[in-house]
């Protein structure tokens, strides 16, 4: 298995980049309360969590041919009943602190109640709330070692905490290669392609697994940080278990980040680029057997902020277990009941990327754009898919991470090698979604 090496240190509160290795795996060394900067140690934990709450509307038009559904684009996530939506997206209240005086011990627990893809995959029902539940020990210089369910390293899209982004949709790129899905399948069924579809087993991954790491981060010259984390988990999501009979999945991550010095978080400004890498097995059931199915996922990637002005870009490569979107299942008019349709061999391929944009162009109002895209099954030409979205998008800040995001997002696909394809696609129209994020912390 390949694996990506690296090194990376120094405290929390010493650099406070929008390093998410640190962020959420690790505790800072002191802390304000009560306009005092004290030591943080097992009498100070922090309870913490936010909300949003998002409208959507999707302009798609509806194609239904004997009664199955054709167009799973024209609706809203996670449920894909409605074109227009008001919900409670995200509600997630966490606790995290230290367990002894000289903060060796950290823990981070995190729950959600939302209505997405966590709680409510393709619209069946999960009762998923804990997302998060790890302890990290500082006791090896140069090596922290972290345990339990939590994010993974990788993509910026999907490691990056949820409510600092100003980009309410994930990408296509994150939705279908990072996003992790698996379909119900069992032993019954017959398979004779590769091609699996069913309900979803369990919630969508929400970039996260269970499993060990190791991390760090490491001071280099003047202002220069390198950071790196390896790690071995299941596999299986947000789910304890192993459900790949044994076979577990490894992750590498490196960074090298020069810190401009101004600004805390997600807006502390700064250069970043990284690299990173992802390979394991899973298990799908059809023809009387079980099978492993390789996945393999890779990224690179950078990040400019400096003077309100931001830049990102990502790029994203897979091969095996590549989702194909959610199907419906039933043959009645009017109703839908969406299966998640999966690609499994190794020899499937796809790849996207994302640009954008974002600048503040007074106190409080920022304006962003982001242009994505995806080519999906690039290995078939009959399958092969491209998706194009440019997102346009304008900001309102109360404080901190509290705000108001609104969103454009201009949609187009393409099917080159099939034009009983393209005729359905030649329905996807635009979406517009609000967001309101309110987020609190207490010590």
């Amino acid at each position: 298995m390949k694996q990506l090496v690296g090194v990376f240190i120094l405290c929390f509160s010493q650099l406070m980049a929008s390093d998410w290795l640190m962020i959420q795996g690790t505790e800072p060394k002191t802390i304000m309360k009560d306009g005092v900067k004290i030591n943080n140690s097992l009498s100070t934990p922090q309870l913490w969590g936010f909300a949003q709450v998002k409208y959507e509307k999707n302009y798609s038009d509806i194609v239904e041919a004997a009664g199955i559904n054709k167009t799973a684009f024209a609706y809203v996530k996670p449920s894909l009943q409605k074109q227009s939506q008001l919900q409670l997206f995200r509600a997630r209240l966490g606790l995290r602190g230290v367990l002894d005086d000289e903060n060796k011990i950290n823990y981070f627990l995190l729950t959600d109640f939302g209505e997405n893809g966590i709680s409510n995959p393709a619209g069946h029902r999960q009762h998923t709330y804990l997302t998060d539940a790890s302890m990290t020990l500082r006791h090896i210089p140069y090596a922290n070692i972290r345990f339990g369910m939590f994010k993974y390293p990788g993509s910026e899209e999907g490691f990056q905490a949820r409510f600092v982004s100003p980009f309410i949709i994930f990408t296509q790129m994150s939705e279908f290669l990072l996003l992790e899905k698996i379909p119900e399948t069992n032993k019954a069924d017959v398979n004779t392609n590769g091609t699996f579809v069913g309900r979803p087993d369990h919630s969508v991954s929400a970039y996260r697994d269970t499993g060990i790491e190791v991390f760090d981060r490491l001071k280099l010259k003047d202002d220069w940080t390198l950071s790196y984390a390896l790690m071995i988990g299941n596999g299986s999501g947000i789910k304890w278990e192993n459900r790949n009979s044994g076979h577990y999945t490894g992750y590498g991550y490196l960074a090298l980040e020069n810190s401009f010095g101004k600004g805390k978080g997600y807006y502390h400004e700064d250069f970043k680029t990284y690299v990173w890498y992802q390979e394991g097995k899973r298990r799908l059931n059809a023809n009387n057997e079980s099978n492993l199915y390789d996945r393999i996922r890779y990224g690179t990637g950078l990040r400019y902020f400096k003077d309100g002005l931001r830049l990102e870009a990502e790029y994203a490569g897979a091969e095996g277990m590549i989702f194909t979107g959610p199907k419906d299942a039933d043959p009645t008019a009017g109703y839908e009941n969406w299966h998640l349709s999966m690609e499994a061999g190794k020899n499937n391929r796809a790849y996207g990327y994302y640009l954008a944009a974002a600048y503040e162009v007074y106190p409080k109002i920022e304006t962003m754009i982001r242009y994505d895209e995806l080519n999906n099954m690039t290995n078939s030409v009959t399958k092969e898919r491209i998706f194009k979205t440019t997102t346009l998008g304008l900001t309102y800040h109360f404080k901190g991470p509290t705000r108001v995001d609104l969103n454009y997002l201009i949609k187009d696909a393409k099917a080159p090698g099939s034009s009983a394809a393209q005729n359905i696609l030649n329905n996807m129209g635009n979406a517009i979604t609000l967001q309101y994020t309110y987020k609190f912390s207490v010590r």
